[in-house]
This record gives structure tokens, C-alpha cells and sequence, in this order.
């Protein structure tokens, strides 16, 4: 197995150095995870082992000897996985990603044995949700699981009614609109899971105009310098500009109601007014943030399980308290 070498140090992860293993999507029982701890870390009791995000799905996976294998799953295309290390259910370092090179799924050989006469091979789950045979019948495709009775794909209901654009209808909503019917048509069908439609990159992050008001925190360039730009790629987004120093924010009885630091003006798309936004491990109903950076410089947003956008400050210019 080909492990990535990773150094868990100060409750953070990071890359061993001289370590250039890439992930290949695809890869089947190949990669793996192997950790070194510094003494704090390892000190820990409790089993540590690793969670997988991605796609919506996690998995946790106990370390053997500081490794332990990725899971197939999470190799199957190219999307970044998300993952920390857990101490039993008390302790775990912030998420980190890493990203995966594009190749394909290794497909099986068919078996050995000869095809029946008249039949060709399909691939099918195992068990029993194994599937003996399918064909083209009177209402499409039909399936048998014991080779006698069959089924339709739909259930044997009416086939969905797909509506046609009209000749006058071309505007970007419409057909938006009717693309979505198609999809939940698909979907009624039992072809494919239709999901809801969820902004993510550069579709959800705006950067804000430099007059915007934030209200008692102030303008958008107390935090920035005009001209900052992110360079997307899926959900990471690489920041490029200056990072303001904010000397914090007092209430009238001289409390602090946000410490110094540097901090970045982070605007939803309005998609997210009212949803439960977590920024940084922190969920409110917000689609406006003052996120602070931390040590690491990244701000990841998530909308429940779902990564929106994966923000790298590391190339932007981060000014110091004067």
C-alpha cells in the first residue's frame, strides 16, 4: 500500500516533507494515510483514527500502527477529500484536504465462464439485490431478479411527462426551469436521484464591493484592500490581495465585542439567506461573515454535510499589527 506521509504537530496536519505521493482516482485497496505525531498529540488516550468527508458522506476509519487505508469510496473521482485525525470523541484536529489526480475506474473482468445463448453479461450488486437478467420490454426497460418474473424499471407506472421548450421561450430562467423538469422527470423514472441544486465555489463566494457597510464592523475595506481576486478551482479558491489588520471592536463600556486580528469580509450569494451556514466550525443562519484567519489561513464553509467553498489565504498578502 502507498501512504501519504503526513505529521500531525500543534493540533494541525500537514504534509511530511519530501512527501509528492498524488492520490489517483479509481485506485482500488492502493492508498493509504500514515501519520507521525509530535508528544502532545501522542500523549492522548484513546483510539485515534481518521474521518473521510466528501460528497456528502463520512466514514471513520481506526488507525493501525498511525495508518490506515482511504476507502474506495472516496476514490472514485476526482473532487478533493476532506479528513482530521480523532482522539476517541474528545479531541480532533481541524479538517484538511487533499487533492486527487483524475484517471477512471479499473473495471473487472467478465467471468470465465461462456455467455448463455441469446444473453450478454451486465453488471449487477451482489447479494440479494443481484439482478439476473434485464431487457427492452413493452414499457422499457425491464429487470428480473429470479429470471422468471419481471419488472419495469419505473415501476410499471405511466411513463413522466417531459415537457418541450416552447419556440418563444429562451431566456436563461425558462429554460433553467425546464431543464428541471427533465431532471425530476429522470428522477420519477428511477434513472437517476434527482438533488437540489446547491451553489458552490465561485457560484456561492462574492467578493464584496469595497463601499459595502457591515454595519457596527465597518467596510468591507477595513479587512481588504481593493483589487483582491480568488482564483477558483471547484470548491478551493486561492485568495490573491492584501489582508487588512483590524485593531477589534469595543462596546460603549470598553468590551471587546471582536479582537484585533486579520479578518476577511466573507459574502454568501443570497441562496443562503436563512440556511444554517457553519464557517469555521461556527453554524448560525448567516450569509455574512467577518470570518478571522487562523493559523492555517483557510476558511472552509460548509452548508450541513455539503463543502461550499475552501478559501487558501497562503498566496495573499497578510499585513501584521502595525
Amino acid at each position: 500500500m502507498k501512504y501519504l506521509e503526513l505529521v500531525v504537530k500543534n493540533m494541525s496536519i500537514e504534509r511530511a516533507a519530501g512527501d509528492r505521493t498524488k492520490l489517483i482516482s479509481g485506485s482500488v485497496n492502493f492508498f493509504g494515510l500514515h501519520f507521525t505525531f509530535d508528544e502532545d498529540f501522542a500523549a492522548l488516550e484513546g483510539q485515534k483514527s481518521v474521518e473521510f468527508f466528501k460528497n456528502r458522506s463520512k466514514k471513520r476509519v481506526d488507525l493501525v500502527s498511525d495508518a490506515c487505508a482511504i476507502p474506495n469510496e472516496f476514490l472514485e473521482d476526482k473532487s478533493p477529500i476532506e479528513f482530521r485525525v480523532l482522539v476517541g470523541n474528545t479531541v480532533a484536529t481541524p479538517w484538511t484536504s487533499v487533492s486527487i489526480v483524475e484517471s477512471g475506474q479499473i473495471e473487472p473482468e467478465e467471468p470465465d465462464e461462456e455467455k448463455p445463448l441469446g444473453l450478454d453479461y451486465v453488471k449487477t450488486p451482489s447479494g440479494d439485490n443481484a439482478i439476473a437478467q434485464i431487457k427492452k420490454g413493452e414499457k422499457g426497460l425491464e429487470y428480473s431478479i429470479n429470471g422468471d418474473d419481471w419488472e419495469s424499471v419505473n415501476g410499471g407506472g405511466e411513463p413522466a411527462s417531459i415537457p418541450k421548450l416552447e419556440e418563444s421561450e429562451s431566456n436563461a430562467s425558462t429554460i433553467a426551469a425546464k431543464v428541471n423538469d427533465v431532471i425530476n422527470a429522470l428522477g420519477t423514472l428511477g434513472l437517476i436521484e434527482a438533488k437540489e441544486y446547491i451553489p458552490t465555489g465561485a457560484k456561492a463566494i462574492v467578493i464584496p464591493d469595497k463601499s459595502k457597510d457591515f454595519g457596527r464592523f465597518g467596510k468591507t475595506t477595513d479587512y481588504i484592500a481593493d483589487g483582491l481576486t480568488i482564483q477558483w478551482d471547484g470548491v478551493k479558491g486561492t485568495v490573491k490581495g492584501t489582508i487588512n489588520w483590524y485593531d477589534g471592536e469595543s462596546d460603549k463600556d470598553n468590551s471587546k465585542i471582536k479582537t484585533a486580528g486579520n479578518y476577511y469580509p466573507l459574502v454568501l450569494s443570497e441562496y443562503f439567506k436563512g440556511k444554517d451556514v457553519t464557517v469555521n466550525n461556527k453554524t448560525a443562519k448567516e450569509y455574512e461573515w467577518i470570518a478571522k484567519l487562523d493559523d492555517k489561513k483557510k476558511i472552509t464553509v460548509l452548508l450541513d454535510d455539503t463543502v461550499i467553498a475552501i478559501l487558501d489565504f497562503s498566496s495573499a498578502t497578510i499585513t501584521p499589527q502595525n
